[in-house]
């Protein structure tokens, strides 16, 4: 594991141990927390493996959406479940917007 780079807020540490034997590269994106008064920060990082160049954008702040959240089936663990928008597993006595088998519902 290396440092690539140390920002005042973003750190950015690489593992290219896997990459004779597999092609891998891992990433590993560190932020401190927002101070006081700021609400969301963003910083493109452009990472450099092997002569090939990709840009990540790295934001920081409030989440805005979440998409994506499927169910394979309903045998599946995840069938049933009602998850808040940070992605924690909660009962069904919770109140607010919930994630139910892929769906934003929202609960009173």
């Amino acid at each position: 594991m290396r440092l690539l780079l140390e920002m005042d807020w973003l750190q950015v540490d690489s593992d290219d141990s896997k990459w004779e034997t597999n092609n891998v590269v891992n990433f590993y994106f560190g932020a401190e927390a927002l101070p006081e008064g700021v609400e969301g920060r963003m910083e493109t990082v452009t990472i450099s493996v092997y002569g090939k160049e990709k840009k990540a954008i790295i934001k920081q702040g409030e989440v805005t959406a979440i998409k994506g959240v499927t169910v394979e089936d309903e045998n599946s663990k995840f069938a049933g479940a009602t998850y808040n928008l940070a992605g924690q597993k909660v009962g069904a006595d919770y109140k607010g917007i919930v994630i139910e088998n892929g769906k934003k519902v929202v609960k009173k």
